[in-house]
């Protein structure tokens, strides 16, 4: 929702609200967090500060020399949907527009503000330069800024969840730019305030930093220095802020439910496809291949288009069509092949012998995009895996979001997803992203077995990279119950609320609870050699559940408050599965 009240604007979104005000012309920050009423004056208790008078601590320059910049309110509007920029960004609703002013140094600046139902806003800033020389961004503007010192939380490289005060904070080491968490001190998993930023489709960086009594938020894209010439206008990247006082989850699960909903992937509810990549083999063992795949169960065969050839690929396709299975390609711009470089040589560049996409060229952007095309329309592929990193800088992104937007253009019912992401990495990850758009592919050799890289996988897009025609018929018969069962629970642990456990001897548990609470779905990864309990979260404590593995029915309150028995570990690392179905009301 979005109310305007004089001078005052009032976002709601969930059971969060962001208040700013007018303040004589400035843009004055007022209160976001918990939901508030719109009738409540909280600038008479004395909050407010300035938030975006002086463009949020950004900087410029002319002609090498610092100008300052003071901006004020130029006006607002309300438009029925969210306009489409030229970098990524979500789709939504209701939008709010404020224009910011400064006549003087000949400078304009858009700020949209989107609330979504679920939760959260995204906020996307446009400069606009009205001088007649250049301008130069000389340092990025805050995102927000949080009226404490918090913890900062973030992704590791080895996928692990760090949580470091932020005095203490840096962006070294962090598997995922695009994201981080500012949760109070006392906040756990389940309980206490938290904020989540992201930016879009890995567009952007995101900076915490203090100045000794606050938490400064950052989302930028590393265009320090960048110059908009006399008239152009400059888009910094979209920034998506979510509270919860449900701790980390909760935040979490804002996180998914607007991604979910709002993606340009349009996977909200749909059942998504169960894929075996191919490894690169000889024409003819490919094709037997993607007919075993479709005995196993799988939706998709995919073949790596940066590694094979043309006519290799057009032979696999063929193969599939036969065989009753699906079609895909999978690509990564930056590790294609010879073959492939010749295939689409007009969109590559060889740089110490490594062929990849030039994306800061239009020219090679637009190559990669009518190479992508020709293959999928001369193959009929119904699928694309674009292998990229999470969190990249402006050209990468932004030529990527040109190559989506193309193809979903050109192939609607093209189901395009962004890169797999390894099962170790999955618990990191799931802090932003929703199940729904992680690709977890079980791979062919690592240590553990192929029952618990299944069991973990199951908690995102399913996937195999194996070669299905090397699988003893025992290995055959365990992927397809494992492929059977994974279809049966996608409704819930795609499309439903995600909570991470703790057992009581710290081992972490994954589960997921349908929207409707009938239904749930739980992992436990188990490392300890002795017993232990978990307590379930989200269930309804008046239901009674039936867990199949137990053959036993308990209420949710029970579940939730006295916990269940999980067993030991059997080796270094194993897993344990509950699935929970509602069978009646408790009275």
């Amino acid at each position: 929702m979005i109310k305007t009240d004089g001078g005052t604007f009032y976002l709601t979104a969930g059971e969060a609200c962001y208040i700013f005000k007018i303040d004589g012309g400035a843009l004055r920050h007022v209160h976001f967090g918990k939901r508030v009423e719109p009738e409540d004056d909280l600038t008479a208790l004395g909050f407010g500060s300035e938030n975006w008078s002086e463009l949020g601590g950004a900087t410029f320059a002319r002609d090498g020399k610092p100008i300052a910049v003071k901006l004020e309110y130029g006006g607002a509007q309300v438009l029925a949907d969210k306009p489409a920029p030229d970098r990524p960004a979500l789709g939504g609703g209701k939008t709010l527009v404020i224009d910011m002013r400064d006549y003087k140094a000949a400078l304009r600046v858009k700020l949209y503000y989107t609330p979504y139902p679920r939760g959260g806003f995204s906020r996307r800033v446009e400069i606009y330069n009205d001088g007649s020389k250049s301008v130069t961004l000389t340092a990025p503007p805050q995102t927000v800024t949080l009226a404490r010192e918090y913890d900062i939380i973030s992704v590791g490289d080895n996928g692990e969840k760090r949580r470091t005060p932020v005095g203490k904070y840096s962006d070294g080491g962090n598997a995922l730019t695009n994201f981080i968490a500012a949760a109070k001190p006392t906040a756990s998993e389940s309980h206490g305030d938290v904020y989540g930023f992201l930016c879009a489709y890995g567009d952007g960086a995101v900076h915490a930093t203090t100045d000794g009594a606050a938490t400064v938020i950052t989302c930028d894209d590393g265009a320090n220095g960048t110059e908009i010439a006399a008239g152009g206008v400059y888009t910094l990247p979209e920034a998506l802020a979510v509270y919860s006082d449900s701790g980390v989850g909760g935040m979490s699960r804002i996180l998914h439910d607007v991604l979910r909903e709002n993606s340009g992937e349009r996977i909200d509810g749909k059942r998504r496809p169960t894929v075996l990549y191919s490894p690169i083999m000889s024409v003819d063992k490919m094709c037997e291949a993607a007919g075993t795949a479709c005995e196993l169960g799988c939706d998709v065969f995919a073949v790596d288009c940066g590694e094979a050839s043309a006519d290799a690929i057009k032979a696999v396709a063929e193969a599939c069509k036969a065989a009753g299975i699906k079609f895909g390609v999978r690509v990564s711009p930056v590790a294609l092949g010879k073959s492939s470089a010749a295939y689409i040589k007009e969109s590559v560049k060889a740089k110490n012998g490594k062929f990849a996409v030039d994306m800061s060229d239009d020219r090679s952007v637009e190559a990669f995009i009518a190479a992508l095309q020709n293959v999928i329309a001369d193959c009929d592929a119904e699928y694309l895996m674009i292998d990229i990193e999470r969190g990249g800088v402006k050209p990468f992104a932004v030529g990527m979001w040109r190559v989506r937007g193309a193809l979903a253009a050109r192939f609607p019912e093209l189901v395009i997803e962004w890169g797999a992401v390894p099962t170790e990495m999955l618990i990191g990850q799931s802090l932003c992203y929703p199940p729904c758009l992680m690709r977890n592919a079980v791979a062919a050799t690592p240590s553990d077995s192929l029952k618990t890289r299944f069991d973990i996988a199951t908690f995102g897009c399913l996937g195999y990279e194996l070669d299905p025609t090397e699988a003893t018929d025992e290995l055959k018969r365990a992927i397809r119950a494992q492929i059977f069962s994974y279809q049966d629970d996608a409704p819930a642990t795609l499309n439903g609320d995600l909570y991470r456990l703790s057992a009581a001897d710290g081992d972490v548990c994954l589960m997921s609870v349908a929207k409707d609470k009938s239904r749930a779905y739980a992992v436990c990864i188990r490392t300890h050699a002795s017993k232990t309990s978990v307590r379930l979260l989200g269930l309804d404590e008046h239901n009674i559940y039936h867990i199949r593995e137990l053959n036993k029915t308990f209420s949710g309150a029970a579940l939730m408050y006295c916990g269940v028995s999980v067993p030991p570990a059997c080796g270094e690392k194993t897993t344990f599965v509950l699935h929970l179905r509602q069978v009646a009301d408790y009275e």
